[in-house]
């Protein structure tokens, strides 16, 4: 019983330790993964999780999900991607039945949990700003774009766009979660440190779609919260709407290089999106926007042309069939003797419900929608809701700019906290316990 007992406060420690991850080098994360399941494995509670997965059906797509990616490799005919894309994608199976079925997470080990984001993300956030201040120093720089966008977090696996989507949800659990064991007290400081500080990252990350989201829906969302809730006095109506005002002012009023990211939507011509060949348009024709949509008439032109509809090409097959669809445009996808190679070498489409049709047709696009959308009915009931939906609803808006289960920054990730998500569901009547 002791054993079972110390196996289980071994798993949760473990699941704090790959949420604390989830910002670093993804090797780390694959080694916490490794550990979940021996610490799984040793316990031994086969029938029990068995028993919860069945019962549980919503974890089903998951599951599924990663079945017929698997299963696409019979039809690839390259088989050594495919087989890269398989073990990629390998806690689409483990997380969900490890997690959303394992153990029941009380409200104690969920706050562990989040606040395990928040440390990791504000040691992150201190780590890249102090490394672009000793590049500046070393390149004798008084200003560099080492403090903006993907050079802030150079080291790092994950992009400036993931990164600033883990930091919007760190975020969002400070400003909405309701903490019953921690920040609490004198440590309320702590939490209002760690905003300041993690805002301060968020911006200079300049991602333009996760910035929107923080003032269009996380800020509207918090001060409804707080009002309905009566938990604000003039005091900190004044502090926090002076802390938003000023990150709204230095986003969208000042000249600085976020602001400029917004400017540069504009100021391409979209019609570079839909041009008969690239052979002689170089790369900065494009912005993000423009770029997305001639990935999108790539995709639907390999779907129509081979016709993919009902299986797509196969796991392994996806990435090739688009290195050649953009080389027969005029891109440069040949790796060089020296390893180089251009930039829309093995691009994905940008668009998760895309790539999903592409890679396993509208068979796997329909469960990757059973994965998508259903958390968003099970939120009125549940406890930490307004978490919940800010994860979910930016994730969503995330996966129409991003493939985000072609990379570990994104499969991890969004399994991860999903595979809590559906752990809390399933458990005590959507109510958490106190232990």
């Amino acid at each position: 019983m002791q054993w079972a007992v110390k196996m289980q406060a071994m798993q949760y420690y473990a699941l704090c330790l790959l949420v604390f991850f989830i910002p670093f080098p993804f090797l780390f994360g694959s080694y916490t993964i490794a550990l979940l399941v021996l610490l799984w494995l040793l316990q031994a509670k086969f029938k029990q999780t068995l028993f919860r997965f069945l019962q549980r059906k919503w974890l089903w797509p998951w599951v599924l999900f990663f079945i017929v990616n698997a299963f696409s490799y019979l039809y690839s005919s390259n088989k050594e991607q495919s087989l890269f894309d398989i073990g990629a994608k390998a806690s689409l199976l483990l997380l969900p039945i490890i997690i959303g079925a394992g153990q029941n997470i009380s409200r104690k080990w969920l706050e562990r949990i989040f606040l395990s984001l928040n440390y990791s993300i504000s040691f992150v956030a201190l780590f890249c700003i102090v490394h672009a201040v000793v590049r500046c120093y070393q390149e004798g720089y008084i200003y560099a774009p080492f403090f903006f966008y993907h050079k802030l977090v150079d080291g790092f696996d994950a992009s400036a766009v993931y990164m600033a989507l883990y930091t919007l949800f760190s975020i969002s659990i400070m400003l909405l979660a309701t903490w019953k064991h921690y920040y609490i007290g004198k440590w309320r400081v702590l939490k209002v440190v760690f905003i300041v500080w993690q805002l301060i990252f968020f911006i200079m990350l300049s991602s333009r779609l996760l910035i929107l989201l923080f003032f269009a829906l996380l800020v509207p969302f918090y001060i409804r919260k707080a009002f309905k809730h009566r938990k604000w006095g003039i005091s900190k109506l004044l502090i926090i709407g002076t802390l938003f005002l000023s990150a709204g002012i230095a986003v969208f009023v000042t000249d600085n290089p976020v602001k400029r990211r917004y400017h540069d939507i504009f100021q391409k011509d979209m019609s570079v999106a839909w041009l008969p060949d690239y052979k002689n348009v170089p790369q900065d024709s494009f912005n993000n926007v423009t770029l997305r949509l001639m990935l999108w008439r790539f995709g639907y032109e390999i779907i129509q042309e081979n016709n993919l509809w009902l299986l797509g090409a196969g796991n392994g097959d996806a990435t090739d069939l688009q290195n050649e669809k953009l080389a027969q445009y005029g891109f440069d996808t040949e790796v060089k003797d020296d390893n180089k190679r251009s930039e829309f070498y093995d691009i994905n489409l940008h668009n998760m419900f895309f790539e999903a049709l592409l890679m396993v047709g509208i068979i796997g696009l329909f469960i990757y929608v059973l994965m998508v959308f259903p958390p968003l009915f099970f939120l009125k009931t549940m406890e930490y809701r307004h978490v919940v939906f800010i994860f979910h609803v930016s994730m969503l808006f995330f996966m129409f700019q991003e493939a985000i289960l072609q990379t570990q920054a994104g499969i991890v990730f969004y399994t991860l906290f999903s595979s809590i998500f559906w752990n809390i569901v399933y458990s005590n009547d959507n109510q958490l316990v106190e232990k």
